[in-house]
């Protein structure tokens, strides 16, 4: 018997070796440092690095070999409660290998063997791990590969994206950036776009990268809002059914008549600097959004006789207003003229740049002009260049350099998306999801794993299945009370007891001796 439990003991022992062995080999593996190091040893063999991808700790703990060793270890940890009777007779010994017991237990149970064989055995379908992309106001229930096309299994029910954000740390840059953009074609003929930085100071002169342009600054307002010519102003143009075109100024509570008989007017209740529409359906939602974009818009109201008869929007293309019964009672169109310059407005957080460019001759004066809320403003310099107008489809004209000035921000400390559950058609559940602070529902953690870094106009969240996630939790739990039994419980109580302590022991003696 006793050469049973060395056996099992000195099992044991050897089996832990190995699991920290395995496990420190698959954090270096992971981290890719041995991939790096295999690339620079065999350069011209990727297949060697490969060998030693981000992806192989998962697929070696995941092997038959290891799914073995997981079985013999808690094997040997079961045999070792039935070879040694003090551990059921000891609270701390026997937590300490129940936990052990269930983590292990877990672990297996929530591995991809674990759902694999639960699929086979029951017809559980459920996937180890996925990937969700959802675009800003849509609902998807589909799990996806990390290719993000390759769809994987539905759930029984939707996330649904309410909005998305991203917060930067503060930029230590407080003058918005110059950048010149110019499309360049690659060794396929297709177009790529080439972007530099222009170190630029007022009144001095600078060469505009990729064409024989030049550009001074004249005037750089940190803080500034456009201005218009007298009597241009942005507003809608309102194209009635007979042919007559009217404005109605883009601000709030200005009133147009549009019809006499019966009486009917226009109102503007709403301007938008970047109208975005949110969701479908009752849920929808119209805001104006703040941050990079570019969507002016007004919301109108038709009143006749009896009140407010419908709302709609005037965009930037035409729209036309309906009545219910479908008559069409104008075509509305936002126009937004071209500013004739800036002016400086403590109050916005935007700034103007006013411009000298020259080439082949030419001068002229420009304006780079951030609109309200918007985070970049655009000059095209094929006018310039070209010393003509252009059309969309002037290849020229396309192929031309454009100048930029964007708004400074510093490294990304955050991204949020706020999510709702649907289910059966009705919101079960809503939580913000951001990182390390995750979704949990119907089986599956969400976390928040990548965006849409370039319009931030969809997220993708990771979606990793919670079996076996209680069994490790509470064998963690119980680890960790075993331990605290085994190694302080048991010191502790021996320090404390009269009995233990040599101090309380000498006080005792000396509170007899004076009692005496």
């Amino acid at each position: 018997m006793n050469s049973l439990r060395r056996a099992i003991l000195w099992s044991v022992l050897g089996g832990i070796f190995i699991l920290i062995v395995l496990s420190a080999v698959g954090a270096l593996i992971g981290s890719g440092e041995l991939g790096r190091a295999a690339a620079e040893a065999f350069p011209g063999h990727p297949w060697v690095a490969d060998l030693f991808g981000p992806q192989r700790p998962k697929e070696l703990f995941n092997s038959w070999p290891l799914v073995i060793f997981w079985f013999a270890v808690a094997g040997l940890l079961a045999a070792g409660l039935a070879a040694f009777r003090r551990l059921v007779a000891a609270p701390a010994g026997l937590a300490m290998h129940l936990g052990a017991l269930l983590v292990i237990a877990g672990a297996m149970w929530g591995s991809d063997k674990g759902h694999a064989m639960r699929e086979a055995l029951f017809g559980t379908v459920k996937v180890p791990s996925a990937y969700m992309p959802i675009m800003e106001g849509a609902t998807e229930d589909r799990l996806f590969a990390d290719d993000l096309q390759t769809p994987l299994a539905a759930l029984p029910f939707g996330l649904h994206l309410r909005d998305f954000t991203v917060e930067h740390y503060p930029s230590d840059a407080a003058t918005w950036a110059l950048l010149v953009v110019a499309p360049t074609l690659d060794a396929e003929g297709n177009v790529a776009g080439v972007q530099e930085q222009l170190r630029w100071r007022v009144g001095e002169e600078l060469a505009v990268p990729h064409s024989d342009a030049r550009l001074t600054v004249l005037r750089y307002l940190p803080h500034a809002r456009p201005a218009y010519a007298e009597g241009v102003r942005p507003h809608v143009e309102v194209a009635l059914p007979g042919g007559e075109r009217l404005a109605l100024d883009a601000e709030v509570g200005r009133e147009l008549t549009i019809r006499d008989a019966p009486p009917m007017r226009l109102k503007v209740v709403r301007v938008f600097s970047n109208l975005r529409v949110l969701g479908t359906g009752p849920g929808r939602r119209v805001i104006d959004a703040p941050g990079e974009g570019d969507n002016p818009a007004a919301q109108v109201q038709v009143i006749g006789p009896e009140g407010v008869w419908l709302e709609g929007y005037a965009l930037a293309m035409e729209t036309p207003v309906r009545s219910p019964d479908g008559e069409l009672l104008a075509n509305l169109r936002f126009s937004r003229p071209q500013p004739s310059g800036a002016e400086d407005d403590p109050a916005s957080d935007a700034p103007a740049m006013e411009l000298l460019l020259s080439c082949g001759g030419r001068q002229e004066r420009r304006w780079l002009i951030v609109p309200r809320g918007a985070g970049v403003a655009r000059l095209a310099l094929a006018p310039i260049i070209l010393g003509r107008e252009t059309a969309d489809d002037d290849m020229a004209a396309m192929m031309a350099p454009d100048l930029y000035l964007v708004r400074p921000v510093g490294p990304v400390s955050d991204y949020k998306s706020d999510l709702e559950v649907r289910e059966g058609g009705r919101t079960v559940a809503r939580r913000t999801v951001e990182v390390n602070d995750p979704l949990h529902y119907g089986g599956y953690h969400f976390y928040q794993y990548s965006y849409d870094s370039k319009h931030e106009a969809y997220t993708v969240l990771s979606a990793v299945s919670d079996s076996g996630l209680a069994a490790v939790y509470l064998g963690m739990a119980l680890l960790a009370l075993g331990a605290f039994g085994r190694f302080w419980a048991g010191p502790c109580r021996a320090f404390f007891s009269p009995k233990g302590n040599p101090n309380q022991t000498a006080n005792s003696k000396r509170q007899m001796t004076s009692g005496k």
